[in-house]
């Protein structure tokens, strides 16, 4: 698979709507290519390479947005963006970045204060 892009070969599809992107382990630093499931609900980018840099296509009726494992360390910039491209958004899991707090990535109760 190519690590730097997405193809449309590589969704999966459901009834017409994207129901995942699978770029998971792929070392994805940019969603060039995501931009065109207009129709995701779901989109999993757990274990790559996205960091503060990374700019979020616009996906209005995007639900589920899961970033485990990247590097992400911005939490503002990150909500801001997010807020903006995923209206309604549910869920966001953020696990193993330096943007969320936790024992994964050697961070304490006081870093959620910030």
């Amino acid at each position: 698979m190519d690590t730097g892009r997405v193809e449309n070969q590589n969704s999966l599809l459901t009834g017409g709507q994207c129901c995942d992107v699978p770029t998971r382990h792929c070392a994805q630093t940019s969603l060039v290519h995501v931009e065109q499931f207009q129709a995701c609900e779901e989109l999993v980018l757990d274990n790559n390479a996205l960091g503060d840099d990374v700019v979020f296509p616009a996906i209005p009726g995007l639900l589920t947005l899961t970033l485990n494992k990247n590097r992400i360390a911005d939490t503002e910039k990150l909500l801001l963006e997010i807020k903006q491209c995923y209206p309604k958004l549910r869920f966001l899991s953020l696990l193993g970045n330096e943007a969320c707090p936790n024992e994964l990535v050697l961070k304490d109760e006081d870093d959620y204060k910030r």
